[in-house]
């Protein structure tokens, strides 16, 4: 890629969500951190997702599935009041319709239970929809504040689960930001940015004091902004990895 790439050899800790999506014949774990750290653990990384789910069987397919893919459980926390956490997928002729739940597990990760690795990870990772209650959202702030190790963030922008106040905030605690084409643009209309995307990856990272911006595009590939402000493209393939730090 160039100057500056990094090709991480040990750990990440990700910090949020453990999502079933609940779809009327099946239902598929998933969830942001869930999705990376099991893809982090196929290319030969050490993946540890803080999380809570509920005491029922969704968490049980959720351990058993950590399990067959030799991930580190000792973050994901139990629950015995609120469920693991669901998204309903509601089908229709046009397609199909997400309903994240309200008050679920991941919403009450708790700061006392949060494990410690030694020695520190490479990177953790956190994004925003785990930020929506403040039990989680002090949590992440302990679990961040506890490490000096790069910080990425994967803004996630499902309504009606997202404030501006709160993007701003995970802008301001993070080294490195991935986002798609989508949400860049939504931002950009919250944060009164003018311009190509180009420009405003720039300013996000001249506004937050960001190393670089990833903005996925789809079927379109990606495309990554450094500091240096030399744009870097990748189309969409089977499967491409980024050298990213």
């Amino acid at each position: 890629m160039g100057d500056g790439d990094v090709h991480m050899t040990g750990s990440v800790a990700l910090f949020g969500e453990v999502l079933a999506d609940v779809f009327p014949d099946r239902t598929v774990l998933g969830g942001a951190p869930f999705n990376v750290a099991r893809h982090l653990q196929m290319f030969g990384l050490n993946s540890m997702v803080i999380t809570r789910t509920g005491h029922d069987q969704l968490r049980n397919q959720l351990l058993a599935e950590m399990a067959r893919l030799g991930m580190d459980a000792s973050g994901v926390q139990c629950d015995s009041e609120h469920p693991t956490g669901q998204v309903m997928v509601h089908m229709d002729g046009a397609g199909h319709r997400f309903e994240i739940l309200p008050d679920q597990a991941y919403d009450h990760i708790h700061a006392g239970d949060i494990v410690v690795t030694a020695p520190p990870p490479d990177m953790v990772y956190f994004g925003t929809l785990a930020q929506r209650c403040p039990e989680s959202r002090f949590a992440l702030d302990i679990f961040l504040g506890n490490s000096e190790s790069p910080r990425f963030l994967d803004i996630n922008l499902r309504l009606p689960w997202y404030d501006l106040n709160t993007i701003e905030r995970s802008l301001l605690l993070a080294d490195i930001l991935k986002i798609n084409d989508e949400e860049l643009s939504i931002l950009a209309g919250l944060l009164h940015l003018s311009g190509s995307p180009q420009l405003h990856a720039a300013a996000l990272i001249r506004n937050f004091n960001l190393d670089r911006v990833l903005v996925t595009c789809g079927a379109g590939g990606a495309w990554l902004l450094p500091g240096t402000a030399k744009r870097y493209t990748h189309k969409a393939g089977p499967l491409f990895r980024w050298p990213i730090r």
